[in-house]
Parts: C-alpha cells; structure tokens; sequence
C-alpha cells in the first residue's frame, strides 16, 4: 500500500504546487517521447511562467516561508521526492529557500500520481491514430479498440494493413451466418487460420461487432475417453503422449478426457451450457 501524503503537506501550497508542476511537465515529455530529468531553482522573484502559482506563496504575507520551506525539506528528504542542493552563495538577509535547486527523484513519480490522483498519460503512436481514423466506420463499435491501440506484430506491414484485416470482418459476417473462427480468420487474416485462437482476439470481435458475433460458429470439440469399469473421478489431459500413458495404465477409477488440438477446448468442455451433440 502506497505511503499517504500527510495532511500538512497536502494543506502546504508550494508543496503541491511543485508536485502539480512536476507531473505536468513530466506529462508533457511522456507526449513528446523525450523524458528528461526535472529540477527546480526556487527564485519566486523571477520563476518561469508555469512555476509562478506554485513558488507565489513564498511572498505571501499570510504564509509563513520559514514553515513552507521547513515542511518541503522534511517531505524530500522522508519520501525521497526531490533532492536539494542550497543556493551556492547566500547574501545576507536572504531566506535559505532563495536559490536552492530541488531536482525530482523518478522513482518517486508512482507515489506523486497516486497521491495527486494522476494516472501516466498514454502514448498513443500517432500512426495507429490516422489509420483508425480511416478505418472507424467499418466498425461497429470502434471504441472498443484498446485506448493505446493494438501492437503492430510481426506480418503486418503498418497500421493500414492491421486495420484492413479487422474490418474486413464485418463483410464476412454479414455474408455468413455459420462461419467458424478458424474460417473466418483464415479469410480475414491474410491466410493465418490460427490467428482468432486467443480468446482476448476473440472478445475484440464481439465487442467490435456486437450485433453479428453470434454468427460465428463454434468448432467442435473432439474428445478422446478412456472410462473404466467404476468411475469416481475425471481428469482432463491437454497433452496427447500424457493421456495415452495414462491410458496404458488403465486407472481403476479414473476417467480420462483428452480435448484434441485446439486451444482453450479444456475450459469449454466444462461448460454447462455445452451442446449434447458435441463429438
């Protein structure tokens, strides 16, 4: 459980200021795809513009700069936020905050979001955007795409020729009412018959294409049984040598089931719902 940001502190406005100023600069690099290290010279006299909010209570009379300054130190150095080095040269009657440098520990950036509620922006290549923006309306549901999009895998040459396959999906299914996953692949996926095994591909088509998916025919499942004379007990084997070992060993009381050569077999053969005239 993450470490909770003490009350003072949150109560403390440079504090927050310079955590806010932190993860939006951070935010910004993260867009830009160049992270860089972060550091902070307290000089309320003449900050940056995006610094003034957070370094404007230093000059406050209703604030106390001694106990702004004290409750920021304490705050770095106990949960290693920042590091700070002090101003070189301090000419009298300066404040100690006046000049030091505050450089933001990276580590400590998962605890900052938490605190502030922050999440890590997500980099969305901006390729995947511009062809999903082509592609958009051969989907039913678009949305249902990941935020960040999909990967670009080893076959496709870019984000167009992924995009291709995935609506050419919805053309298949409203031509055909009794499609199985492999067929339907196999059409839409440049020849590769196995590539709708995964079952997260799977719900992707159904989410994509919510009114058509129940037009995709199931494959059978193809079972090998070994049942003995008084059964007690049932075990699924996924692995064909094992069962067939197993099955020269002739278990007393125990049935064997082996699900043939398709992935995922083992979890629908548990179904409730499974159809009597399954093979």
């Amino acid at each position: 459980m993450a470490r909770q940001l003490p009350e003072w502190a949150a109560a403390n406005p440079v504090i927050m200021g310079l955590l806010e100023y932190v993860l939006e600069k951070r935010d910004k690099q993260i867009l830009s795809g160049d992270e860089k290290p972060i550091s902070v010279t307290l000089n309320p006299q003449n900050p940056p513009r995006a610094l003034r909010a957070a370094l404007a209570p230093f000059n406050d009379p209703t604030h106390d700069d001694g106990l702004l300054w004290d409750e920021l130190k304490w705050l770095a150095n106990e949960y290693r936020c920042f590091s700070i080095r002090p101003a070189g040269r301090r000419s009298a009657g300066r404040a100690p905050w006046e000049g030091a440098r505050l450089s933001f520990r990276d580590a400590s950036e998962p605890l900052i979001r938490d605190w502030l509620q922050r999440p890590r922006p997500l980099l969305v290549n901006p390729q995947w955007r511009m062809a999903l923006a082509r592609f958009e309306g051969y989907f039913e549901n678009v949305d249902a795409f990941p935020v960040d999009g999909l990967d670009l895998e080893p076959g496709f040459e870019d984000f167009e020729e992924l995009l291709a396959c995935w609506s050419s999906i919805g053309r298949e299914l409203e031509t055909s009412s009794n499609m199985s996953w492999r067929q339907l692949s196999a059409r839409c996926f440049l020849g590769d018959s196995k590539y709708l095994d995964s079952g997260w591909r799977q719900s992707l088509v159904s989410a994509l294409f919510p009114s058509m998916g129940n037009r995709i025919r199931e494959r059978p499942l193809l079972m090998h049984l070994y049942l003995p004379a008084q059964m007690e007990r049932v075990l699924l084997i996924e692995n064909q040598d094992t069962f067939l070992w197993l099955a020269d060993l002739e278990p007393a009381v125990t049935a064997l089931v082996y699900i043939e050569g398709y992935r995922g077999g083992a979890a629908r053969v548990r179904a409730p719902a499974l159809p009597d005239s399954v093979p």
